[in-house]
């Protein structure tokens, strides 16, 4: 399916004309600003019943400005697609912070972020994009799946949900 942008520029097409730029890490990004544990919980977690520093997916809800800055800084280097800050936002990724209830709205405000810098970023002549991003979950899921059956039913069932949530912008 082809989704044209405002400036009706297919990405195909301007595949065929140049390269496009990627952005770069986002968890890297996040590491410069030290942030501590009620940093990542802000306001809404702030009694949440369990640690959640290292929940750098959260940050799209508790820190929505970080994430918009560190995409912004991307695409003042010069990168044409944005990824959504959502590398572990998938169900079970979540389960370490017992926050699985969010990561649809997790994969949604991360879309949304991502969509309305690289909107304020886009021009005729240089449009920006965003590329959803979404990880299974971590590598250990293939061994469990192998060991335990159960696993695998757990991990199937959630992998759509980054992709899923909610219907895009």
């Amino acid at each position: 399916m082809t989704i044209p942008n405002e400036n009706n520029l297919n990405i195909r097409e301007l595949l065929k004309q140049r390269i496009l730029v990627l952005d770069g890490a986002m968890g890297t990004m996040i590491q410069q600003y030290t942030l501590e544990e009620e940093d990542y919980r802000s306001e809404r977690f702030k009694d949440w019943h369990c640690d959640v520093k290292g929940n750098n997916d959260l940050l799209s809800l508790s820190q929505p400005q970080i994430i918009k800055d560190i995409h912004e800084e991307y695409l003042k280097a010069g990168s044409d697609i944005i990824e959504t800050n959502t590398f572990n936002a998938t169900r079970i990724a979540m389960a370490d912070y017992d926050m699985e209830d969010l990561s649809a709205e997790i994969n949604f405000e991360s879309a949304r972020l991502a969509k309305e810098i690289a909107d304020e970023y886009s021009t005729p002549d240089k449009p920006r994009f965003v590329a959803g991003l979404a990880r299974q979950t971590e590598p250990v899921v293939f061994h469990l799946t192998l060991t335990i059956p159960a696993f695998e039913t757990s991990a199937l069932m959630s992998w759509p949900m980054p992709i899923t949530s909610q219907p895009m912008l």
